[in-house]
């Protein structure tokens, strides 16, 4: 897995310090480009401005960047399930096969009475 490099500090602080501070909001006066928004109208991306400062310190985004380092572990200690063993496939085909078979039955035999 990479390595995050130096980000086991506390984000969510600093996302917080910022964003009561103002300063994400002088960084997108002062460069528009700041917030990375895509290609917009003007009153769009005023809307967008507009709605990622009202959410850059809301509790959801403070709280994913107090828990980063924590989830990014986690996630690196993650492992896919073991294959199923192929009689667990062949079940379920032969349980399949078997109702068609069934279905097929039950069809023929009322073709049978429908016809006599």
């Amino acid at each position: 897995m990479p390595d995050q490099g130096g980000a086991d500090d506390n984000q969510g602080a600093a996302i917080k310090l910022l964003s009561q501070r103002g300063i994400y909001r002088l960084f997108s006066e002062i460069d528009p480009t700041f917030l990375n928004a895509p290609k917009l109208s003007k009153a769009d991306a005023e809307q967008f401005k507009y709605i990622f400062l009202k959410n850059i310190g809301n509790k959801a985004t403070l709280n994913k960047g107090e828990v980063v380092q924590e989830n990014f572990y986690k996630v690196a200690k993650l492992t896919y399930p073991a294959q199923p063993k192929s009689t667990y496939s062949v079940f379920c085909f032969d349980s399949i096969f078997l109702s068609i078979n069934k279905l097929i039955a039950r069809i023929k035999a009322n073709r049978e009475k429908s016809e006599q």
